[in-house]
């Protein structure tokens, strides 16, 4: 039997994860258990070969804007994937998923097992539910579609529901979908212990699921096979055709195509899981003698509560209970816990000014990230990770000077056409209204620090003349 191929979901947002998660840094990008992993970075370790298990490289899905997330992360962490499949805007699961089976397809793997799943879950278990993955290759992945269930622990109006059509715990037909019911129903399902929590993975061949759009939903078939036709291959990332991918429709492969078919495949998984939605959720998973602290907070006399703070100052909670407390460079959230589940919505109809998509510790960009180290209305001090051959845009600004200290690597600078070549330890100033760029030649990380100084200091005086990325500023 073939190695299976992992299709990596990773192009969703996070919303009730703010300020942590955001549309432009989105939860399985976040670092979000005081660990140094992401989610992402979790998810494809976890669907990494050992001396245990084997998997071939990772296809990842994900939208166009966070390209250079997945390219750096994987760095961080070693691995490489097959390809990166960037889809120019959000089409939900079902054209996202046949995008990563068509590449099997166009590749001869058409009968290859593949695994499904979303880069921002928690298992408690991984070589457990690597094991049943591994095993149900082997005998369900040719001949049917094969969803994987989460025995509940408890009533939850959060997920969608799998009744199997046996419930002896062994693998079987799906007698039927429970769309997220309201709380009451789910304490039904809870207390019937007959019906599994769906956690969004799917086994299958790119053959066998082809097959099944083509009969269920050949429009949408045919427009993602469009796009990847279409689409724009360079260095094994896949930028999907925007005209074709735009007449996708906007749909889950549940309700397109799982929902919609009567040969489907359920198998049990018994362990703990968390799809991490809400703070809420993640305290449910993580908590330690009822308050989840990270390591650089501090809680006296707390109960239930949350705190987790991405600065380097201490965050310290006295007295809270059922409490969510996140602190970011940008701002400090306050939040009694029971509204995690209504975090998005609220956000939403908070001013844009506090609500900003640019909090978080890292502020990711096509030529590497960027972190805010302190500021004031006068002054910004960032921390610049330019990404090997990468390179700013060439560029100015009206209101602020900037000087630059190189702490890591070669820089190469250009300051109104002269060009200079500065190593560790050296710096050099930029003043208003120069036209100025950096480069990083090298094979590893150019690290800068930058302070900045005047009156504005935002990120819209950036005048931008050439660009690398396609973002050269309008006249």
């Amino acid at each position: 039997m073939s190695n299976i191929t992992p299709i990596i979901l990773a192009g969703g947002t996070g919303k009730r994860l703010w300020p942590a998660s955001s549309e432009s840094c989105p939860k399985q990008f976040c670092n979000l258990q005081d660990t140094e992993l992401t989610l992402f970075q979790e998810t494809v370790l976890r669907y990494s070969s050992d001396d245990q298990f084997e998997y071939n490289p990772p296809i990842i899905v994900t939208n166009l804007k966070y390209t250079n997330f997945v390219k750096e992360q994987l760095k961080e962490i070693d691995k490489k994937a097959e390809c990166i499949i960037c889809e120019p805007e959000p089409k939900n699961t079902a054209a996202s998923i046949l995008a990563g089976a068509e590449y099997m397809l166009n590749n001869g793997k058409e009968h290859e097992p593949v695994i499904v799943v979303p880069s921002d879950q928690y298992f408690e278990d991984d070589a457990y539910i690597n094991k049943v993955f591994q095993e149900s290759a082997k005998y369900s992945g040719e001949h049917t579609i094969t969803i994987f269930g989460v025995k509940p622990t408890k009533a939850s109006s959060s997920y969608g529901y799998i009744v199997p059509s046996s419930h002896d715990d062994k693998p079987c037909l799906v007698e039927k979908f429970i769309e997220k019911p309201n709380q009451e129903r789910a304490i039904e399902l809870f207390a019937a212990k007959k019906s599994l929590w769906n956690c969004g993975i799917f086994l299958f061949t790119s053959s066998k699921i082809k097959d099944r759009y083509m009969k269920l939903s050949s429009e949408l078939a045919k427009s993602v096979c469009a796009s990847m036709d279409k689409a724009n291959i360079h260095n094994h990332v896949i930028h999907l055709d925007p005209s074709t991918w735009s007449a996708c429709n906007k749909v889950s492969i549940d309700y397109e195509i799982i929902e919609r078919s009567d040969d489907i495949f359920v198998i049990p998984l018994e362990t703990n899981w968390s799809d991490l939605g809400t703070w809420d959720s993640i305290w449910s998973t993580f908590n330690n003698n009822g308050n989840l602290v990270d390591n650089n907070s501090n809680s006296f006399e707390c109960e239930g509560s949350l705190l987790r703070n991405y600065l380097t100052t201490k965050l310290v909670g006295i007295g809270l209970k059922d409490t969510v407390v996140v602190q970011t460079d940008k701002l400090t959230l306050v939040m009694d816990k029971s509204l995690s589940p209504e975090l998005d919505k609220i956000v939403s109809n908070i001013p844009h000014d506090i609500s900003d998509d640019s909090v978080g510790q890292r502020h990711f960009r096509p030529w590497g990230f960027f972190e805010n180290l302190q500021e004031s209305k006068s002054h910004k001090v960032k921390s610049l990770h330019i990404s090997p051959h990468s390179r700013i845009s060439l560029q100015y600004h009206n209101e602020r000077t900037e000087h630059w200290i190189i702490v890591k690597g070669q820089a190469n600078i250009e300051i109104d056409g002269e060009k200079f070549v500065l190593s560790e330890g050296h710096s050099i100033d930029i003043p208003k209204r120069s036209v100025h760029r950096i480069e990083n030649s090298q094979d590893d990380y150019l690290e800068i620090i930058e302070v900045q100084k005047g009156e504005y200091l935002e990120e819209d005086d950036i005048i931008r003349i050439e660009d690398d990325y396609d973002r050269v500023s309008k006249k």
